[in-house]
């Protein structure tokens, strides 16, 4: 293989955003990869900077794919390409949610989920450009959000933005709005194959029909589990960064076998 692909949230990292084994020996796996000539890429709803956060701490030394495949970032060079011109109107966005709170806020995810508040208010992800993840917060007692709240938020949201994906994130607390038809797949050709890829949810099947390639950790949905069966991918045991580590030392052996 020429490049791994790996999405972040559910598979290099918990949910709670952390390794779940050590990280120099992850690295250590990392930098074998790469002496033998594997780029190490990442492909997330994630924006580029917190992206980029994740792929320092782990090593990687290949691309980027980021917002659920609207653009293609090459660390290495530089190189920035969008799967489409358009961004997200964010002044609509803004007036629509009026109808939830007159709070709403731009900021980083670390202050909508960590700072104290007063009353209900949204936060929205400053870095994202052609997505854009949306967190009702009540703080009226203490911090809460539930299905109804997000539910609520959702049947706002719908009719003004006819043209999005508008799913809704139980262990996170948030909504992603994504334009239809956009998919982690789109970008995936601006990788060096051969390719393997490894995911943990359905949004992933579309990175992984673009792999030769496919895995996925233990914690993988339903739907995820699958489509690995059926494919003939790996599918491990371990959850969350170990599974990653299996992955790789997977795709490393098989490469050596061949």
């Amino acid at each position: 293989m020429r490049s791994i692909i790996f999405d972040i949230d559910g598979c290099l990292v918990d949910t709670t955003y952390r390794s779940t084994i050590d990280l120099d020996r992850f690295r250590n796996l990392v930098n074998k990869g790469i002496s033998r000539g594997i780029g190490f890429s990442m492909n997330s709803n994630r924006s580029l900077e917190y992206i980029l956060d994740f792929y320092r701490i782990f090593g990687f030394n290949g691309k980027i794919i980021g917002e659920c495949g609207a653009f293609f970032y090459s660390p290495s060079t530089g190189e920035t390409e969008g799967y489409f011109n358009s961004q997200i109107d964010r002044d609509k966005l803004v007036d629509t949610l009026r109808g939830f709170s007159d709070d709403i806020l731009f900021c980083d995810t670390d202050s909508a989920l960590k700072v104290r508040h007063d009353k209900k208010k949204i936060f929205l992800e400053d870095s994202r450009r052609y997505t854009m993840t949306v967190y009702p917060r009540d703080y009226t007692t203490e911090m809460t959000y539930n299905e109804e709240m997000l539910d609520e938020v959702k049947a706002v949201l719908m009719p003004e933005f006819k043209d999005y994906s508008i799913e809704s994130n139980m262990v996170y607390g948030n909504i992603l709005l994504t334009p239809n038809g956009l998919s982690k797949g789109a970008l995936m050709g601006k990788i060096e194959g051969p390719k393997a890829a490894f995911g943990d949810t359905e949004q992933d099947i579309s990175m992984m029909e673009a792999s030769d390639f496919r895995g996925a950790p233990g914690n993988c949905t339903p739907g995820m589990k699958e489509y690995i069966l059926e494919s003939g991918g790996f599918q491990s045991d371990k959850v969350y960064t170990a599974a990653a580590y299996e992955f790789i030392q997977e795709v490393m052996g098989t490469c050596a076998s061949q």
